[in-house]
């Protein structure tokens, strides 16, 4: 007589799906947790910061253009440039002590005019004896009261101010512009300080080690060198490094652990149909008593 096997097929049907889906969804919330807490801290994706350094945008014109005994080297040629170059210069700020720099207005010069005017030697602040040509159309920059020089930050005055030296320096010396440039300024300011025709030297980059090492000999003839096997050439020596060995994927690992449960299931369903229906064969085979 043949027996229903239908309910038992279903209940091993549902069975096997069950088992299927609680070991997808364990496998799925590993390969989760794992690449979330096991991820190397190199691969950690940081937010891109804002922070970054502001150079005056007028500064990067007067590069080249650096003039003789300025009191500012590389002179001023925006409002905001004003106060980073004077709080970054002690003996400058103290040669604008009472001028107001949050109010500066930078404008053209009319006319030619006489003044006399400050320059800087070293970290002295001296004044001309005689009047010197400020020329028309040179630009100029003023708090409203007093008035200087934008090329070089040197103060004009139409009276005479001291201190005065005796080697002041004549006329044409002070409009032949040097071809040194001026350093850069940041938002920090932590430089040091500003002198004329010294400024600070820049450091090279740090250069991370060769990984290979060339040590040539001396060519004392080049066409047999080139010609000549094993004649004056070259040594070469490479260093041994650590080659990186990379991280196991642990989301690789669960895929294949799920297949290869779901495979073994898959193989036992199969075999535990074939019984079934080896015995139900056998059941119609086998005469009733």
């Amino acid at each position: 007589m043949l027996k229903n096997t239908q309910p038992y097929r279903r209940r091993e049907f549902h069975t096997f799906w069950k088992y299927f889906v609680c070991l997808a969804t364990i496998a799925g919330v590993g390969s989760v947790f794992s690449f979330v807490t096991l991820r190397s801290p190199d691969e950690t994706i940081e937010a891109p910061s804002f922070t970054r350094n502001v150079t005056p945008a007028g500064l990067r014109t007067a590069v080249g253009r650096v003039y003789p005994y300025s009191v500012i080297p590389g002179g001023v040629h925006t409002p905001e440039e004003l106060p980073l170059r004077l709080a970054a210069d002690p003996v400058a700020a103290a040669h604008y002590r009472g001028f107001q720099a949050e109010n500066v207005r930078f404008f053209r010069a009319s006319a030619s005019q006489l003044y006399y005017v400050s320059y800087r030697i070293k970290d002295n602040i001296y004044w001309t004896k005689k009047q010197l040509t400020v020329p028309a159309g040179e630009l100029l920059y003023t708090d409203g009261k007093e008035v200087c020089r934008a090329r070089c930050g040197n103060r004009l005055s139409v009276v005479l101010r001291r201190p005065f030296t005796p080697l002041e320096p004549v006329e044409p010396v002070f409009d032949e512009p040097t071809a040194v440039p001026p350093p850069e300024l940041t938002a920090e300011l932590t430089g040091p300080t500003f002198r004329p025709f010294d400024f600070p030297a820049v450091s090279a980059p740090r250069i991370p080690p060769a990984v290979v090492v060339v040590t040539p000999t001396p060519l004392t003839n080049r066409v047999s060198a080139c010609c000549e096997f094993g004649t004056n050439m070259p040594r070469h020596r490479f260093s041994s490094l650590p080659l990186a060995t990379p991280e196991p994927s642990y989301s690789l690992f669960s895929f294949l652990a799920v297949a290869a449960l779901g495979a073994k299931l898959l193989w036992d369903r199969r075999r535990v149909r074939a019984v079934s229906s080896a015995r139900a064969a056998s059941d119609v085979q086998t005469p009733r008593p």
